[in-house]
């Protein structure tokens, strides 16, 4: 069965307002242009035509009646020389009422000025519009005499109406107005919007201490300059925040480090090395605190650089740890990361592949839809469907986790981190063996970056 989109739906998708600002723009600026053409014609007809058409009616009006007037009370002679008179002084002539073709007047403002011009002679005789060939328009007027068949009299009456052209001309004058209007705004305000654009997605992948120029119109001026106070305002949290918990980690750590000295010192007893494990999970996520606080913060720098030589090298250290990585690494494009940040991105997803898993790990990559992939990927008992979208939120551990011990389910949620900074994305599934996939999408490093 065919289904048939209604009418007034296609009109109101038709005129729906373009979502681009050059579209909006463009409409509107063609909107004001034809209201104000509006607006200016009816003042131009109410003030200005009207009048002067009333004036004209009243003038024709009187002339007719003045030839009327005469025609009746003179004799067929002086009638006859009247007419010659008036043919050769102002073109009126004596016309065969079987040759009329009486229409409606061409133009808009003509059939008011006949209307008046009929109403203003009411019962002397017919008037008409005669519409001839070429310019040989006037208006016929009756004039009825006491002893004679009623004459047909010609006055003649040229119009020029407006050509289509013309107005097809004008109204693609105002549409290219309108476009190069538009295209002059849209020049001004898409840079410093482009700007603040990119300079958003910056701040959300947690860059911090760039500015945005103060250019374009002043609205948008002032909105750089808030988004800069932003920019600065955070920066100084971000600092504020890693100054404090790195006071919070160098007093934690020195009473752990006073324990494990006074533990290395005394004789050893049961349970040593239960609490030398404590302090060492606790030295442990005291670091992850710290290393969460400062992700994507840090002052590295981005350089070009193959991925596959980075996941070789992570597999290499973890394989000296027994923990051997199978690699299927395809060709890809190099990619534009931080170095550091990226080693602990592959340390940390692989390194969590070995530890809750154990068995079946992998590292493939290729260069899919545009970015960038590598995909870590175990044979372990993965997790439940319902605990995989929490992963990667801070403090969030799964239950295989809490078993293990160590850690505090920070680990994800800095990969997250540092994989945003360089514009890249996290994604866990569960694999056809029932463990855990970690996909990473990186953009391919841009041409212009040489380092």
């Amino acid at each position: 069965m065919n289904y048939k989109t209604p009418m007034h739906v296609r009109l109101a998708g038709w005129l729906r307002t373009p979502r681009s600002m050059f579209g909006a723009s463009s409409i509107l600026i063609v909107l004001v242009v034809v209201s104000g053409m509006a607006l200016a014609y009816n003042v131009f007809v109410e003030k200005v035509q009207r009048p002067r058409i009333e004036s004209v009616a009243h003038s024709v009006s009187a002339y007719i009646k003045a030839v009327r007037q005469f025609a009746r009370v003179a004799t067929p002679a002086q009638r006859e020389a009247f007419i010659a008179t008036l043919s050769v002084d102002s073109g009126v002539r004596l016309v065969d009422r079987n040759e009329a073709r009486f229409g409606p007047p061409r133009g808009p403002l003509l059939p008011t000025f006949l209307s008046q011009l009929k109403a203003l002679t009411q019962g002397d005789g017919h008037i008409a519009w005669h519409d001839g060939d070429g310019d040989d328009q006037s208006i016929w007027f009756e004039v009825r005499l006491p002893d004679a068949v009623p004459l047909w009299l010609s006055y003649p009456a040229k119009v020029n109406p407006i050509s289509p052209f013309a107005v097809a001309a004008l109204f693609g004058a105002l549409f290219a107005l309108a476009i190069g209007a538009a295209a002059v705004l849209q020049l001004r305000l898409r840079p410093p919007l482009r700007a603040l654009g990119d300079a958003v997605e910056r701040l959300g992948r947690g860059e911090r201490g760039f500015k945005l120029p103060l250019t374009g119109a002043a609205e948008l001026a002032d909105l750089a300059d808030r988004f800069n106070r932003m920019t600065r305002g955070l920066a100084e949290a971000d600092r504020e925040r890693t100054l404090l918990l790195a006071g919070i980690s160098h007093d934690l750590r020195t009473p752990l480090t006073r324990m494990r000295l006074a533990l290395a010192l005394r004789d050893s007893a049961p349970g040593d090395e239960s609490l030398l494990r404590a302090i060492d999970e606790i030295d442990a996520i005291i670091g992850q605190f710290v290393e969460f606080a400062r992700a994507g913060s840090d002052a590295e720098e981005p350089v070009r650089l193959h991925i596959n030589d980075m996941v070789r090298e992570a597999a290499a250290s973890l394989e000296l740890d027994g923990h051997p990585f199978e690699l299927f690494l395809q060709l890809a494009p190099p990619v534009y990361v931080r170095p550091v940040a990226m080693q602990r991105v592959l340390a940390n997803l692989m390194g969590n592949a070995a530890r809750y898993a154990g068995c079946g790990l992998a590292v493939s990559t290729r260069f899919d839809a545009g970015m960038v992939c590598v995909r870590v990927s175990d044979a372990g008992p993965g997790v439940p469907i319902e605990e995989l979208q929490h992963l990667g939120q801070p403090f969030v551990r799964t239950d295989a986790g809490r078993a293990k011990g160590a850690g505090s389910g920070l680990g994800l949620a800095i990969v997250h981190r540092l994989l945003q900074t360089d514009g890249g994305t996290l994604t866990l599934e569960i694999n056809r063996q029932g463990g855990l996939d970690a996909l990473v999408r990186l953009p391919p490093a841009p041409a212009d970056a040489t380092h």
